[in-house]
């Protein structure tokens, strides 16, 4: 890439970022809203290197709204997949790995980035979510929770009716609750009410001229009831242990160990990063899956992608000199199995022909696999200050692109790339 390319390509990319946005409510178009997270990634990143007063304001504004509305599980943590209206309220309750993963990686960068320190206790309220409720026995953590309960209601297993809460809270803990969570009145969805903060606690306590923490321990202890009595109840889950899934909340755990030093998040990164390493690399080629304890499936790129980063962010973590060799020979890998001279194909087996190929791949609900790829090269060559493999990726990277100029939003992983090559 030329000099100044990257300072090109990222106005290019919050220019479109603030065409899209969502002025009032945060997030992007006006119909139902998922995270995107590749998107907020791109431009925190983009952010950090070229700070933006407009662009900071809509991040901000973003993320507030998903971690206090509808998209977030205010009992019992998480993010749901998306909510089914342009305001955050109300989700379709599946919960995904990919997408726990990401927003935690998301809100841990913003709060630095950005410089909202309660971001970060959104971030590990997530990743605690995920390793309580999300954990293999086996090994690894399961792709998803469904969203709709064993008695196939949809949100049934979050929901909560009037004499529900009644029965279950006392008078001031209710009092609170139908205030700050938005339970008063008849619920909204037929299942009940969904909670979510609609007041804030400061807001209360002005109101009720009562010190803030006193009330954030009624509240508190009205969260543990309504936690315990949800946990009789059953939610179906789809058990398999994807590699990239896995790879995304290794980069994820391994993020917060090195941030916040605690013991929990360090030993949870350190487990993962065995299990990818010992039961989905065999020495030449990584598995998909494993279901039934058995590794299976056709393997992708982003497979190789977000594990060689999720090895490369424990490494970093744990100091660890086998994880950067370990990562380095799995990036290499899926180097030489999803690209050549004609560009980038996602899975082993292509039903189009092989040389229908993309020069670079844009980001979907993940990140761009290729761009994540070459960034793990990138990383992996500077740290062991290998200049071929870094000049290597200069060159895959340096292609004439006019589907990033023309959609850059949807290329945002790939700017990041260009912008780490010219720093």
């Amino acid at each position: 890439p030329e000099p100044g390319m990257d300072k090109t390509l990222s106005e290019l990319l919050v220019t479109q970022a603030l065409e899209y946005a969502d002025e009032t409510a945060g997030g992007f178009g006006d119909q139902n809203k998922f995270p995107m997270s590749p998107q907020l990634i791109a431009l925190l990143a983009t952010q950090a290197r070229y700070p933006d007063e407009q662009l900071a304001s809509f991040l901000t504004l973003t993320l507030d709204q998903m971690a206090s509305l509808g998209l977030r599980d205010h009992i019992g943590g998480g993010f749901f997949r998306y909510t089914i209206d342009p305001a955050w309220d109300t989700p379709h309750f599946e919960k995904m790995l990919y997408d726990n993963a990401q927003l935690a990686i998301i809100y841990l960068r913003a709060a630095d980035i950005l410089q909202r320190p309660q971001y970060r206790a959104v971030a590990l309220d997530t990743l605690d979510f995920v390793l309580g409720n999300m954990k293999h026995p086996q090994g690894g953590y399961v792709s998803s929770l469904s969203a709709v309960d064993d008695k196939n209601i949809e949100g049934g297993y979050y929901l909560w009716q009037n004499e529900q809460l009644q029965a279950l809270l006392g008078e001031e803990e209710l009092d609170l609750v139908k205030e700050i969570w938005g339970a008063a009145g008849a619920p909204y969805l037929e299942a009940g009410h969904h909670l979510k903060y609609v007041t804030s606690l400061a807001a209360v306590a002005k109101q009720l001229q009562q010190p803030e923490s006193k009330l954030e321990q009624v509240l508190q202890r009205a969260k543990k009831k309504l936690l315990d009595a949800r946990q009789q109840r059953v939610l179906p889950v789809d058990d398999k242990v994807l590699a990239a899934w896995n790879g995304l909340l290794l980069t994820a755990l391994s993020e917060a160990a090195g941030l916040t030093g605690k013991a929990h998040y360090q030993q949870a990164a350190g487990e993962l990063y065995q299990v990818l390493a010992s039961r989905f690399w065999n020495g030449k080629e990584l598995f998909r899956f494993l279901h039934n304890n058995q590794p299976s499936g056709q393997v992708s790129l982003e497979d190789y992608a977000y594990v060689s980063q999720g090895m490369v962010a424990w490494a970093n973590a744990s100091k660890d000199t086998a994880a950067w060799n370990l990562a380095r020979d799995i990036a290499i890998a899926g180097l030489d199995y999803f690209h050549n001279e004609n560009g980038w194909q996602l899975s082993a087996s292509l039903a189009i022909p092989y040389n229908a190929r993309e020069l670079v791949l844009a980001d979907q609900t993940m990140p761009s696999p290729s761009a994540t790829l070459l960034q793990t090269l990138n990383t992996i060559a500077t740290h062991r200050q290998e200049t071929r493999q870094a000049e290597a990726v200069l060159r895959y990277a340096d292609i004439d692109l006019p589907d990033v100029v023309n959609a850059p939003l949807w290329y945002g992983t790939h700017i990041n790339l260009i912008q780490q090559l010219l720093e």
